[in-house]
Formats: C-alpha cells, sequence, structure tokens
C-alpha cells in the first residue's frame, strides 16, 4: 500500500478546513513549526501573507503585485473634489470676488475706508472615499511587506516564494517592493489622504468597485478580497493552497495528518456550537451541551487539573521494583552531576509526555473532566514506528495525572473507559487481517480514510 499523498490529505480535508475556520476553531499549533519556507506565526498572518503573494491566473486577473506596478504613475491623476469657499481678504484679491459679499461686509463696518474683499476660492480636496479605500489597501500591503515578509526582503535569495517582489523591474532599476515602499515614504498625493482601518464601511468598498476608473476599482475589489480572507471566508481551492503552501514542504507533513484526524474528531459533533478562542495552550476548540462542556487539544498537555510527568519522589513514594529504583537513583546521580558540572539542573521528571491529541469531556456541575480521549498520530506504515507510536499511547493513558491522582488503576490501563485511546497511523499494509477501525479494549486503531468514533458515546 503506498504511503497517501500529503496533497490527498490537503484535498481531503480542505472542506473541513473552510467549515471549522468559519466557525472560531483555532488552528494556531498545528502551524506553530511550518514544514515549507514560510515564517509565519498563527493563521492571520499566513493570510496576510498569501493574499499578497498571490499569482495571477491569467492576463486580466489583478493581484497585489500587479495592482503595484505602475502605481507610481497611476496616482499622478488622483480623483479630487472642489469646493469653493468665501474667504475674507484685506487688501489684495485672492480668487473671485463675490461683491455681494463684499458689501455686506463693508456696509457692516465701522472703518471710513475699509479694503476687505470676500473672495471665493477653489480648494482641491483629496479626502474622498475612492482615495480613502485606495490608500487603505496601500496601508496594508506596506505593513505586511515591512512586518510579516521583512526577513525574506532582507534576504531574498533565500526565499524564491517572494521572486515578483524583490526582482528589478527592468535593467538597473529597483525591485518591485523597494519602489513601492519608497512611494509609500514619499509622495506628496498619498500624504493628503488620511485613512484609519475603521474609516473603510463595506458601503465604501461596494461603491469604489462600480468606479469608472480602473485604479479605484481594481483597489476596492482587493480590499474586499482582502477582508475576506481576514474574516476567514475561503473556499476549498483557497483551503488547499494554503495547506500546501504551509504544511506541505521539504519535510513529512506530520501536522497536515494530525490536522486531518482533528477534524474526523470534530466531524463526530455537527451541532455543535464553537466557543470563540482568544487564547490557551493547545486548545483547538470548545463547546457546551446542556450536560458537558467539550475541549479539544492538539500537541498539548491539556487541561491545568492535568498532568503528564512522573517525578523521582513520586516514584519511590510507593513500592517500587528493583527497575524502577535504579532508574530513579540514576536520574538523581544525572541531576546532581549536572548542576555541578554544567551549571543546569533537571525537575527530577523521570518521564513526560505531550499527547498529539487530548480530547475531554466534563459534567457542566463538575471542575475536573470524567472522560478523557488521548490522541498519537503517526504519518507512517513503518512497522516499529507504529509500535513505538502504540507504546507512547498506553505511556500517556497510564501516566496521565488529573490533581495529584493517576487517572487508571495499573490493572485497567488499556482497558479503563474512562481514558481511552487512538492510535492514528497511515495504514497497516503489513497484517491484512487488521481491519480498522478495530478497538482492542479502550485502544483503537485508525487507518488514513477511517471515520472516528466518539469515545464517549
Amino acid at each position: 500500500m503506498p504511503k497517501t499523498e500529503p496533497n490527498a490529505i490537503a484535498a481531503e480535508i480542505s472542506a473541513d478546513f473552510q467549515t471549522y475556520l468559519g466557525k472560531g476553531i483555532r488552528f494556531e499549533s498545528f502551524f506553530s513549526e511550518p514544514l515549507s519556507e514560510l515564517r509565519v506565526e498563527g493563521l492571520d498572518t499566513l493570510l496576510r501573507v498569501h493574499f499578497l503573494l498571490q499569482e495571477p491566473q491569467d492576463e486580466d486577473q489583478v493581484v497585489p503585485s500587479t495592482f503595484v506596478k505602475g502605481l507610481r504613475d497611476r496616482i499622478r491623476n488622483l480623483k479630487t473634489e472642489t469646493r469653493r469657499k468665501t474667504e475674507t481678504v484685506r487688501g489684495a484679491v485672492r480668487g473671485r470676488i463675490d461683491w455681494n459679499e463684499t458689501i455686506k461686509l463693508r456696509n457692516q463696518s465701522p472703518e471710513p475706508i475699509d479694503t476687505r474683499f470676500a473672495c471665493v476660492e477653489p480648494h482641491i480636496r483629496y479626502q474622498i472615499k475612492e482615495n480613502m479605500v485606495l490608500v487603505r489597501l496601500l496601508d496594508i500591503i506596506e505593513e505586511i511587506l515591512t512586518e510579516d515578509l521583512s526577513y525574506a526582503l532582507e534576504e531574498p535569495q533565500d526565499f524564491t516564494w517572494v521572486e515578483p517582489w524583490v526582482s528589478a523591474q527592468n535593467d538597473n532599476s529597483a525591485s518591485l517592493a523597494s519602489d513601492f515602499l519608497n512611494l509609500m515614504g514619499k509622495n506628496v498625493y498619498l500624504d493628503r489622504v488620511q485613512v484609519e482601518p475603521g474609516d473603510i464601511t463595506d458601503r465604501m468598498i461596494r461603491s469604489g468597485t462600480q468606479s469608472r476608473l480602473p485604479l479605484y476599482r481594481e483597489a476596492a475589489a482587493l480590499l474586499d478580497q482582502y477582508r475576506k480572507l481576514m474574516n476567514y471566508q475561503i473556499d476549498a481551492s483557497l483551503s488547499i493552497k494554503l495547506l500546501s503552501r504551509t504544511m506541505i514542504g521539504p519535510g513529512e507533513p506530520e501536522n497536515l495528518f494530525e490536522l486531518y484526524w482533528a477534524f474526523q474528531i470534530l466531524d463526530q459533533f455537527p451541532s455543535a456550537r464553537y466557543e470563540v478562542l482568544k487564547h490557551g495552550d493547545g486548545l483547538v476548540a470548545s463547546w457546551q451541551t446542556e450536560t458537558f462542556s467539550y475541549q479539544l487539544y492538539h500537541d498539548s498537555t491539556g487541561p491545568d487539573t492535568f498532568r503528564l510527568q512522573e517525578r523521582t519522589e513520586e516514584v519511590l513514594d510507593g513500592k517500587t521494583s528493583d527497575y524502577l529504583e535504579r532508574q530513579v537513583r540514576i536520574t538523581d546521580r544525572w541531576d546532581t552531576i549536572s548542576s555541578d558540572l554544567f551549571d543546569r539542573s533537571s525537575d527530577r521528571t523521570l518521564w513526560g509526555g505531550r499527547p498529539d491529541i487530548i480530547f475531554v469531556r466534563t459534567p457542566i456541575e463538575r471542575d475536573c473532566p470524567t472522560d478523557v480521549f488521548l490522541g498519537e498520530v503517526k504519518y507512517s506504515q513503518d512497522r516499529e514506528y507504529l509500535r513505538s507510536g502504540l507504546r507512547e499511547l498506553l505511556e500517556y493513558i497510564g501516566f496521565l495525572r488529573i490533581g495529584d491522582q493517576h487517572a487508571v488503576p495499573i490493572d485497567e490501563i488499556g482497558t479503563s473507559t474512562r481514558v481511552s485511546g487512538g492510535l492514528f497511523v497511515d495504514g497497516i499494509p503489513f497484517n491484512s487481517e487488521i481491519h480498522t477501525p478495530q478497538t482492542f479494549d479502550s485502544v483503537t486503531v485508525y487507518q488514513f480514510g477511517d471515520e472516528f468514533l466518539n469515545p464517549f458515546g
């Protein structure tokens, strides 16, 4: 059985990615160590970078890079609005004289000789809606270049995907990025337009898309596209592009495979109303029913009440075999010598773990979970690697503490219904008699393509 290609995994989860993104699910932990060249921290940064690096699919499509080309010439003819303003001028004439207003002024004056004139002067305004939309778009592009992609602009030879922005536009000319940033730094036309992010309304953007001038029509369309991206309004094809750009790189796309299984779990709760999460160590999703609350974690140690560690003093407190006692003494001596020799001591942890997936269910009236599911994901078909994953999973189940107590008695490790586990693998080609998902007491083995079984019934 051939290993599942990363592109196939991305295609499989693209629809779920789109759906759960709109429901407020957090994916930061899956993007924390991207396997491609992009140095992104969080999904919002990824979306901003994607917006800037789009490539046109045909000669008529406008993307940020094509919009910026030729911008220096286009903004010389910014649309303006002319308003006439009447001002009082003494001893001089500026503009057209408003004789009616001038006579009124002089009739009201106590001075025997009044040299004042009411003059009507035209005032040219750049602060109009079309220009505000344009400048807001240009501000966004500038922010992405200087904040999100500054490292790539400094060392463009190491980041080929920014080539349209860093290559010379023609012989002996500056790069597109340099020319654009220089334009933004000193331009008498753009400087006359002041705009804050909250100043731009949806109505202004819709109006801009109907402009007769291509400059404003294109700017409004791009700003509308950016806003939809940042509101997570994306389609399946874009989902695949984002997943591919971030997770399919020179290494093994483990995170993509882990994301696939997280979606399989969430799919078992189609009616869940997800809470919008603003923080949390690896907390992907949280929701409640009338009787339970649920939390799904990725690459995390789970809720604050959980501990996946075994300390040396805790092992010595109980009855130990000679093997365990020797392990404790070895750890103690290692810690003592390391402290003296390297000026660095350990926390005397004999064992520690961090499951790929932690899924918990807690009764509404309680603080601690009553049901726990732990998952270990192995994007592999290698026999020994999968065996090691199974051992890791059983260690998580056996050593998990809730509060100060182990969650599972020794004789119930792997059989307890309170703490169950799942081993998620790409395939088991070496044993044709195994049909997954297959459950061994409270441990279930899944292959790519299997439907996840609700562990809480």
